[in-house]
């Protein structure tokens, strides 16, 4: 190029940018803000009755309230439990989010006794929303030396919700025992 161009080519290079039309960048929050609108129907406050699966049969474990709200990317839930008279605790148990990248639904729980982080991975099937951590850690070790893996089904997600079951594993995911039941009521 010679030293009369460079003007004109230093014209043209200030001027581009404003010649073609600048497109908004896309909003990489849409996707995941988009698939958590089918949870909606989780948002609000609850009545939680869970029930355990013991040896001689379901037997109730407690009562707890719950308050399912949007948080950032995510419904956030925090439940108010009694673990004994006249003591409410306030908990934050567990996020439910959407993984644009893996295409998959994410619910993360602190449990409260090990103090660990369990993130379940799945989708949602015909209404109730599926996930669980067999697709790596963390388990959950028992008394007796096993390891647990879990499986949550939260039924009818999309429309009423109803409650969930939880499930466990002690061989992977190839065998499901239930483990706890938990029905839901809107206050």
């Amino acid at each position: 190029m010679s030293w009369k161009s460079f003007p004109v080519a230093l014209a043209l290079f200030i001027a581009a940018p404003g010649l073609a039309e600048q497109a908004e960048p896309p909003d990489p929050a849409a996707e995941p803000r988009q698939k958590l609108e089918a949870l909606g129907p989780l948002a609000g406050t609850w009545r939680l009755a869970m029930e355990r699966n013991a040896a001689d049969g379901w037997q109730p474990v407690g009562e707890a309230h719950l308050t399912i709200e949007p948080a950032f990317n995510a419904l956030k839930w925090v439940a108010t439990v009694r673990p004994g008279p006249d003591v409410d605790q306030e908990v934050v148990i567990m996020s439910f989010y959407y993984h644009q990248h893996w295409d998959r639904y994410m619910v993360t729980t602190i449990d409260q006794t090990y103090g660990a982080l369990a993130v379940e991975v799945g989708d949602l099937v015909d209404g109730d929303l599926v996930v669980d951590n067999t697709g790596g850690p963390p388990t959950f070790p028992t008394p007796d030396g096993r390891r647990l893996h879990f499986r949550t089904t939260f039924f009818d997600v999309t429309t009423e919700p109803r409650g969930w079951l939880i499930e466990t594993s002690a061989d992977g995911g190839s065998n499901w025992s239930e483990s706890f039941r938990i029905s839901i009521t809107r206050l």
